[in-house]
């Protein structure tokens, strides 16, 4: 997880690069987004790792997501800032958005780019 670049991008103090998926995650994700679910989870690792973008919503100060561009599809990972009682960021969801709304969000400032190239 590229903790340096979210500080940087979204102004937060995460202390260390590393998330945490729980069992309970994973259900959320199954329950929520079952027709996403085999995507992301097969894809989440690459996400967390290179995201292609970095965003927050304004709603949610303690939560960050972050967005790669997949040949199966556009996933969101949405983490939690707060670390969890070991340290680890805790994964909150995951799930497949539109391109529309991706486009949306990097329009209005929610979503930032994550990468070198600047997509």
């Amino acid at each position: 997880m590229p903790y340096k670049k979210i500080n940087k991008l979204l102004k937060l103090q995460l202390t260390k690069d590393v998330a945490y998926l729980s069992k309970a995650a994973i259900e959320h994700i199954k329950l929520k987004h079952t027709d996403d679910y085999e995507i992301c989870l097969e894809n989440i690792s690459s996400v967390i790792c290179h995201p292609d973008y970095i965003g927050q919503s304004p709603h949610y100060k303690d939560k960050y997501e972050m967005v790669k561009i997949t040949e199966a599809a556009i996933i969101l990972v949405a983490m939690n800032a707060l670390p969890n009682a070991y340290g680890n960021y805790p994964v909150e969801s995951a799930y497949i958005i539109a391109e529309s709304t991706l486009r949306r969000r990097i329009r209005t400032g929610h979503l930032k780019s994550g990468n070198k190239k600047g997509r």
